[in-house]
């Protein structure tokens, strides 16, 4: 009885939120360099390889609603030799992204295709700026008969709750760009930084629907710095800015790899600021990358969920295809 209680409180106080705005969430993970698609379309291709392919998989709040948020993505990248100029490239990627939270199982997916653009400033790839854009297809879905609220439960009349939140319901187009910069410092440091914008089409506001933005525009600013102790250490700090609409994200992050030959570990610590502690790790073995994340709440939402943020686990291979060496055949005639 106690369950069903805070089932229903719950459902209900969504719903008074969808009464305001239906707004959609977006996805984030810890774990951001793993799926750069959600980070910034100009990191799609900064990898040293041809075939990039992988997915990541979030749980978050499970042990405090009955169904927690759950966000998943697969995706695909490949560097391509074409360019204006000797030292430019070409990145494309494809990405399938997918959430679902709360006992209403609302949720969207999106179907994402990505370009980027680099250009090198010098020979040895030394200096990189990069530019992307992200054309997506969005769909946003919920199930109204999960909710529980007095009209539905004794009958009596058409909840405007419910007839509100079958509006979200809908599909939309949106497009993303962003800015990179990567610049290999000396032999020790290699500096990344970016800032990415979403949402240029779906922030407008869902006038058929009469709601307020699909989902509201979103800016990203990250930088990183990865520094080689000696050969067998690394040590990467990392910052990520988000906003969106009136809510703002600042992580910080420090993971130090230890390399043994074709293998390395990852252990890492962040702080999302006012939110959680960050537990980060991972496990390299030649072009193979394991990634996994656990978010301690540190926030007043603590006292609800028992400190249990959520946790995250990540996988990709990088694949390379070396091009066949033209061999120039030379017949000799033998003298007679």
């Amino acid at each position: 009885m106690e369950k069903t209680t805070f089932s229903f409180s719950v459902c209900c106080l969504l719903i008074s939120l969808f009464s305001i705005s239906l707004t959609a969430q977006d996805l984030h993970f810890t774990n951001y360099t793993t799926a750069p698609q959600t980070l910034n379309p100009a990191m799609i291709g900064d990898f040293q390889g041809t075939f990039k392919v992988g997915g990541i998989y979030r749980d978050q709040f499970s042990n405090f609603f009955s169904k927690g948020f759950k966000s998943q993505s697969l995706f695909a990248e490949a560097n391509l030799k074409t360019g204006l100029k000797e030292h430019h490239w070409m990145s494309v990627g494809l990405a399938l992204d997918n959430d679902k939270s709360g006992d209403l199982a609302l949720g969207s997916t999106r179907i994402s295709g990505t370009v980027a653009y680099h250009l090198s400033l010098d020979k040895k790839y030394k200096n990189v700026f990069s530019i992307g854009a992200q054309f997506s297809s969005i769909t946003r879905n919920s199930d109204s008969s999960l909710a529980r609220t007095e009209q539905s439960l004794t009958g009596m009349g058409v909840d405007p709750d419910i007839a509100l939140l079958d509006t979200y319901d809908s599909r939309q187009m949106d497009f993303n760009a962003g800015l990179g910069f990567r610049s290999r410092l000396n032999k020790y440091a290699l500096f990344k930084t970016g800032f990415g914008i979403y949402h240029f089409i779906a922030s407008e506001n869902d006038a058929a629907n009469q709601t307020q933005d699909y989902f509201p525009l979103r800016f990203n600013a990250h930088a990183s710095l990865r520094y080689d102790v000696n050969k067998t250490i690394s040590l990467e700090p990392r910052l990520l800015l988000s906003k969106a609409a009136t809510a703002t994200d600042l992580a910080l992050q420090v993971v130090s790899t230890y390399w043994m030959k074709d293998k390395g570990i990852d252990f890492g610590l962040g702080y999302r600021v006012g939110d959680a502690m960050e537990f980060i790790v991972g496990y390299h073995h030649k072009d193979w990358i394991i990634t996994g994340a656990y978010d301690m709440t540190v926030s007043s939402a603590s006292t609800y969920n028992q400190n249990f943020g959520g946790f995250e686990i990540g996988a990709y291979k990088i694949i390379t295809k070396h091009p066949k060496p033209k061999v120039e055949y030379i017949q000799i005639c033998p003298r007679l």
